[in-house]
């Protein structure tokens, strides 16, 4: 059992080490093209946590995109530059005309006509709720419509 158990944890040192000492800086030209004034200008939206908020008493800033784009920067090794929008539509136009090198929000069919995504780095299922499901049921009803609870 012992020499299981030091076996087991040789095998994950070794992996460890292996994932430590591979080298996943970008090459100059990654950073050229995502980074092509030198600093990675990240388009951001206010009010939203997904993008980004400011505290009103403290004035302390952040949010998701706003910690991603800081991060990104950091792996890129240039200085992070957050341009703040008051929507995502002014985020978007701004990421099509080259104001900003990125942006973080939703991909959808029309969006992808003008923009490259990557691979999610959020999902998230959203709904809502109502104080009174039994109205809604009623309401339905009356017009044919079909409405399941849970």
């Amino acid at each position: 059992m012992r020499a299981a158990l030091w076996l087991m944890t040789a095998m994950l040192g070794s992996l460890l080490l292996g994932c430590a000492a591979r080298d996943t800086r970008p090459t100059a030209e990654v950073r050229q093209v995502l980074a092509p004034t030198g600093k990675l200008r990240v388009g951001l939206y206010l009010g939203s946590p997904l993008s980004i908020t400011r505290d009103p008493a403290s004035g302390e800033t952040n949010g998701v995109g706003f910690e991603l784009g800081k991060e990104f920067a950091r792996w890129l090794g240039v200085p992070f530059e957050p341009v703040v929008y008051p929507g995502n539509g002014e985020v978007l136009e701004a990421l099509k005309s080259g104001i900003v090198d990125v942006a973080f929000t939703n991909a959808t069919a029309a969006r992808a006509k003008d923009l490259d995504f990557t691979q999610p780095y959020l999902e998230m299922e959203a709904g809502f709720w109502f104080r009174t499901v039994r109205r809604l049921q009623r309401s339905l009803m009356w017009t044919g419509q079909a409405f399941e609870s849970s």
